[in-house]
């Protein structure tokens, strides 16, 4: 006669199968479970087998969150975004000043206050453009994508051809 197998923790056992299986980075499992379950929101199972999920919060640091079913705390809470070092390891910073970071955030997408500018999305230094409406858009954009039409260069400041600073703006010649 054939027995079904009592699974340990972090392995399951599905349909009355008589094998067990491991459960996939991101989920877990109790002992005799027969699915494994998603890691939920905040937490996470960063190897196979596991039999329980960790805390982003409390493994990580109170700035690191998780989306469910995470392998890894793969994000950051509200006043900080992510990005990757160079071994790959999802690491949270504090928001920039004249940026604004929502949970989530990452530093390629980092979103600037109307009056400010960034060179790159590979930058977390955020500026003051010297003239305000020529940096006037809360955006993601980078570099000059981030002026006013007329404006271009470093901060915005330098106007294009054809066009001269005004007070706060470059200001197309009549």
């Amino acid at each position: 006669a054939v027995e079904c197998t009592s699974c340990d923790a972090g392995r399951m056992s599905s349909n009355l199968s008589t094998s067990c299986s491991p459960c996939p980075a991101g989920k877990c499992s109790n002992t005799r479970a027969s699915v494994c379950s998603s890691c939920p929101a905040g937490y996470f199972a960063p190897r196979k087998n596991s039999s329980t999920c960790l805390k982003c919060s409390s493994e990580r640091g109170t700035e690191y969150d998780s989306p469910v079913g995470s392998s890894e705390c793969s994000s950051c809470i509200a006043g900080w975004y992510s990005f990757r070092t160079e071994d790959s390891d999802v690491t949270c910073a504090e928001c920039p000043d004249g940026a604004e970071c929502d949970a989530g955030s990452t530093l390629a997408g980092l979103v600037v206050k109307e009056g400010m500018w960034r060179a790159t999305a590979s930058s977390s230094e955020v500026v003051d453009c010297p003239y305000v409406g020529n940096c006037p858009d809360r955006s993601n954009a980078t570099g000059d994508d981030t002026c006013a039409t007329g404006a271009g260069g470093p901060v915005c400041a330098v106007c294009d051809s054809g066009w001269f600073q005004g007070a706060e703006k470059c200001v197309e010649c009549a």
